[in-house]
């Protein structure tokens, strides 16, 4: 997404996606944080309340991205997601957004984009599941413009019949390979790390009952 937000769930309204007008809304009514990102892509968050974010991980924090904000969250929802996921009816799609649940009140919140060293989550992923495990984990890139290829050739050395065998026979290679047991254990491996490498981290701390 272009653009993620955190935000109370409690005061999502709707079936479809927020106006700008409604946004603005939200943000007066300390309601919701925006993040622009400047393009398209998936984000992941870590959000630590009432806690410090770890320095093993505030290393990787970009101070000129740090945003200050408060929050209030009527009953403890908290979403995380595109903005285009924010409003009441919402199927859920984790892919899209994410929600959660923390204690209601204000919080005073620290957001930060990250940035790593070049290859970190690469190599923290080579160390988990081995080079094999890498190569073959990346092989459907690799099978998907080799396929391509021999389709073209196919068809001009042999035909449409060929041509559209040589489509069926990637196609049924590409799935027999990614739903084979030991790519799906590499896969679920490869995503547990990289779920150690947030996009974007929060530290939200709550504010005092008077």
């Amino acid at each position: 997404m272009a653009e993620v937000a955190l935000f109370d769930v409690d005061s999502l309204v709707g079936d479809r996606q927020m106006d700008a007008e409604q946004l603005e809304d939200l943000a007066s009514r300390k309601a919701v944080i925006r993040f622009p990102t400047g393009a398209d892509g998936g984000h992941l968050l870590h959000a630590y309340v009432d806690e410090e974010i770890p320095p093993s991980l505030q290393q990787y924090c970009d101070s000129g991205s740090e945003i200050t904000s408060s929050l209030i969250l009527a009953s403890g929802r908290l979403g995380f997601g595109g903005v285009e996921s924010m409003y009441e009816d919402f199927f859920p799609n984790p892919n899209i957004r994410a929600d959660g649940q923390v204690p209601a009140g204000e919080y005073e919140v620290i957001g930060y984009r990250t940035e790593y060293p070049e290859d970190l989550v690469g190599s923290a992923i080579r160390q988990r599941i081995g080079t094999g495990g890498s190569r073959l984990i990346n092989s459907p890139g690799y099978l998907i413009p080799v396929a391509f290829v021999l389709t073209i050739v196919a068809f001009n050395l042999s035909g449409w019949i060929a041509g559209v065998s040589a489509i069926v026979l990637s196609y049924l290679a590409f799935k027999l390979l990614t739903r084979s047991r030991s790519y799906q254990q590499l896969n679920a491996a490869q995503r547990a790390v990289e779920m150690d490498y947030p996009s974007i981290v929060v530290a939200m701390r709550s504010k005092p009952t008077r």
